[in-house]
């Protein structure tokens, strides 16, 4: 008999899914902690939750355009039509790529991590 976390209740052991453990070779295996109903349960309320996050049918149109655009952008670097260059606002060798207008995909600014993070709080306004 084992109790489950969920339902509160003892319930039979064949009644709780079984799990490898391969850190311990003398215990090689562990029981859940919820029944299997309760599991099921909890999934359906998780994956619920997550759906938006995991599924790519609810993607935003824009959102599909700039993951096409930054394909593009990636193509471009590696076969060298752009070239890595440092920070646009303050030198650092260390930089990262900004769309300005995702319509045109090769006019873009090479910013580090902090100056990129104040350029979209400013609304993708940097003054240099």
């Amino acid at each position: 008999m084992r109790f489950c976390n969920k339902c509160q209740k003892w319930l039979k052991e064949n009644m709780f899914r079984k799990y490898k453990r391969t850190a311990r070779p003398n215990r090689p295996w562990r029981y859940d902690f919820m029944c299997v109903n309760c599991k099921a349960e909890h999934d359906r309320k998780i994956n619920k939750r997550r759906s938006g996050v995991r599924c790519r049918v609810n993607e935003k149109p824009r959102d599909s355009q700039k993951n096409q655009i930054r394909a593009i952008t990636k193509k471009a670097i590696t076969q060298g039509l752009l070239v890595k260059r440092p920070c646009e606002a303050c030198g650092n060798p260390t930089s990262e790529l900004h769309h300005i207008k995702y319509d045109q995909p090769l006019d873009v600014q090479w910013l580090c991590d902090e100056c990129h993070r104040k350029v979209h709080r400013k609304y993708h306004r940097l003054v240099i």
